[in-house]
């Protein structure tokens, strides 16, 4: 549900978690009379009916990414920079995307998504951080220095939206090349001084918001209280190894796309305090038929546009994605709103997106044209 597997059903994803208990309550009541064959007396005077979602406002947005980027390695739906997008295209911000064409020592501002950060000590013992801000063009190194981090780190929390106001700065970086020689190479990163939340800076944006009909429908618990985890951001306190599990819906054995079989992990990791179901049996045949697209992460914001591709391709063959991530791969049946007629102009524009070989056809028929 929290990775948007069940979407298909138009329903939001506040709905259909707390709808779930009483969904599966109903199947199985339903199982139980299917396996009796027959009803009782007393089971028609207490014949289950079929429950309905309960009418909630959808989760909050921040945390429905953030649980989509914790199951899936990406964000799926949404970008989480997509509402300040109008914020971020006004002065006094500058694209990051645009810094490399303005002098160093410029002193600018900038806003977007801390997507990684660092605490180190210096040699004095002092903290200072190095972050990577990533808006809706690129992504930059930010420094903090230990007394612009002494007095910012409360505000610096991983995937927190922020804005930046520093000076740029031209630095030498070294990587190996093929034939073993370090190559020196410029590149702009920036020198923080003063770092705030944009959310306060874009609080009209939940204002012209206030009256939509989903806005007077109750609200739901927030997804913290209900997966029992905490509400509190990641900080930059010296990361642990993770503990949970990476989560996986297996379609098939797409081991013919890559040879290293260690990172097809098979199973489902449990999205709910209770105990994890255990892990499927592997397929006994081969994909399923259909359109099986290979998305690497460095792809994932190309999303939107394959996403409009396909409901420009309309048809009757299935598509199954495989996202892959740093955790393994993960697969996702896109469901019949987003089935295609693999054409072999459809298959060439998909490859166009994500890369030659990342298309393949499994058990259909690809027309010409």
């Amino acid at each position: 549900i929290l990775g948007g597997a069940f979407d298909v059903f138009k329903a939001r994803r506040s709905q259909l978690w707390m709808g779930l208990a009483g969904t599966i309550e109903y199947g199985q009541h339903m199982q139980r009379d299917s396996s009796s064959g027959q009803a009782s007396l007393f089971d028609l005077d207490d014949e289950a009916t079929e429950p309905e979602l309960p009418a909630l406002q959808e989760f909050d947005k921040a945390e429905v990414l953030a649980a989509e980027k914790e199951l899936l390695g990406i964000h799926m739906s949404d970008s989480p920079l997509t509402e300040y997008a109008t914020l971020l295209s006004k002065p006094p911000f500058v694209p990051i995307q645009k810094l490399a064409d303005l002098p160093p020592s410029s002193r600018v501002a900038i806003g977007g998504m801390i997507v990684t950060a660092k605490r180190i000590l210096t040699k004095k013992n002092l903290p200072m951080a190095f972050l990577e801000v990533e808006d809706l063009t690129g992504t930059i190194e930010v420094t903090v220095l230990p007394q612009v981090y002494e007095k910012y780190a409360a505000k610096i929390a991983l995937n927190g939206v922020v804005s930046v106001k520093g000076k740029l700065e031209m630095r030498q970086s070294s990587s190996q090349s093929t034939d073993e020689e370090d190559e020196v190479a410029e590149e702009m990163k920036m020198l923080g001084e003063e770092i705030a939340p944009l959310s306060s800076l874009n609080r009209f944006w939940s204002a012209a918001q206030a009256d939509t009909p989903e806005a007077r429908l109750p609200k739901p618990p927030s997804l913290a209280q209900l997966r029992g985890k905490t509400a509190e951001p990641e900080t930059l306190a010296p990361a642990a190894a993770p503990t949970a599990k990476p989560f996986y819906l297996q379609v098939g054995d797409m081991s013919d796309w890559s040879s290293r079989s260690d990172d097809r992990q098979e199973g489902v990791a449990a999205i709910t305090p209770s105990a994890p179901p255990p892990p499927p049996p592997p397929p006994a045949e081969g994909p399923r038929p259909g359109i099986h697209m290979r998305v690497a992460m460095e792809h994932r914001q190309r999303l939107p546009a394959l996403k409009a591709l396909l409901a420009d391709s309309r048809g009757a063959e299935a598509v199954y994605l495989h996202l892959e991530s740093p955790e393994g791969r993960t697969t996702l049946s896109l469901g019949p709103d987003f089935s295609v007629r693999p054409s072999q102009d459809f298959i060439r524009n998909a490859e166009n997106l994500l890369g030659q070989g990342t298309i393949q056809v499994h058990g259909v028929e690809t027309p010409t044209g």
